[in-house]
């Protein structure tokens, strides 16, 4: 007869030792392109560029931005989403071909292409990941992760659960309903009673993905969140998303087991104009919030501060202490990155490291047991 594990309550210590924020560079390691690198990337796909979705925004960028024009370059992707959000936001039409509607279809597609050409790469070298759980496991488990990056590479490579810690996304996915959700999809709930295995003590580690995440599917009737973490390919003709295939079955369009409808894809894109009321987002921004305010260290890997991130200045300012350290991880600390940052906080340092060479060396042990930067 088998026992059963018994139940355990997962606790918070009352303040935080480390709080990374990871950033692009941070998921290079694993082969995910620079968002630089997206729309070319895309556009250089025939299938991307043979789509309905394709042809729309191909049109868009030839006419508004001089896509392929050679003395042009790419435009960025901030550019493109600032430029729709302007009329959006307004309630504007751009002309006669581009009203409102068309534009917010526009947005759509391109939306819709990003998670295409991210979540179709096939991320074979998540080894620094893995490294990087390998080194907080065995050193300091009392920390807490806001990932900027719509990958899952850093929740795929976790390899802590479920003896040392589990995951906690702090939003209240569909998966924790078992009678509504399939079998395939359940998912533990960090802040309910769990399963103790072993003789360690788990412990919850915050996962907070402000810009949304490729695996998490949106339902907009009853706002729910169903976590698909094997599953981050989206149909790009669609934008359906499609259960997983059983033994001689085709795959079915997934839907919320909730009311029916068809889920949305849950990333924020990159704009100086975002909209952060969602009310998934809204939650993960005033989790974020709280974990700077308790905050020891704060340690931002691969990650820039760029403009379009105006949001998080704001967060940092409004609840970063004067007391907390901060240490910029990045192989380029020029002086304008160090100026970004010396606005923010007092006591700043840098560290020149790849997301790879400071997880490989001796720094983000030293960090974890407070002794580093």
């Amino acid at each position: 007869m088998t026992r059963k594990p018994r139940q355990i309550h997962l606790k918070y210590a009352e303040k935080r030792d480390v709080v990374f924020f990871f950033g692009a560079g941070a998921s290079v390691a694993a082969g995910i392109p620079l968002q630089e690198d997206i729309l070319r990337e895309a556009l250089s796909q025939s299938r991307v560029r043979d789509s309905q979705a394709g042809r729309e925004l191909i049109r868009f960028l030839q006419r508004f931005f001089a896509l392929n024009r050679r003395l042009y370059p790419m435009p960025s992707l901030e550019d493109v989403f600032a430029f729709l959000d302007y009329f959006i936001s307004r309630n504007e039409h751009l002309d006669s071909v581009y009203s409102v509607s068309q534009l917010r279809k526009i947005q759509e597609c391109f939306v819709r292409i990003i998670h295409y050409t991210i979540g179709q790469r096939r991320t074979n070298n998540a080894s620094t990941h893995r490294a990087f759980w390998d080194v907080v496991g065995v050193t300091n488990r009392n920390v807490s992760i806001v990932s900027l990056n719509y990958d899952s590479v850093l929740e795929a490579a976790f390899g802590l659960y479920p003896e040392h810690a589990y995951i906690d996304y702090c939003i209240n996915l569909l998966n924790y309903d078992y009678e509504e959700v399939p079998a395939f999809y359940w998912w533990i709930n960090p802040r309910e009673p769990v399963p103790r295995f072993g003789e360690e003590n788990p412990v919850p580690i915050k996962i907070l993905k402000l810009h949304g995440s490729l695996d998490w599917k949106f339902c907009r009737a009853c706002r729910g969140v169903l976590l698909t973490p094997w599953s981050t390919e989206i149909d790009l003709e669609q934008g359906a998303f499609f259960s997983p295939p059983g033994d001689d079955i085709l795959p079915s369009e997934l839907l919320c087991p909730v009311d029916g409808c068809r889920f949305e894809t849950l990333i924020l894109p990159p704009s100086y104009i975002k909209d952060l009321r969602n009310p998934v987002v809204s939650t993960i921004g005033s989790e974020i919030e709280q974990e700077i305010r308790i905050a020891k260290k704060v340690v931002l890997i691969g990650y820039s501060l760029p403009d379009a991130d105006i949001h998080l200045r704001a967060l940092f300012a409004k609840s970063l202490s004067r007391d907390t350290q901060v240490v910029v991880v990045n192989p380029d600390n020029c002086d304008a990155l160090q100026a970004r940052y010396a606005c923010l906080a007092q006591r700043v340092s840098f560290l020149n490291h790849t997301f790879e060479s400071f997880v490989l060396s001796e720094s983000l042990g030293d960090i974890l047991k407070g002794t580093g930067a």
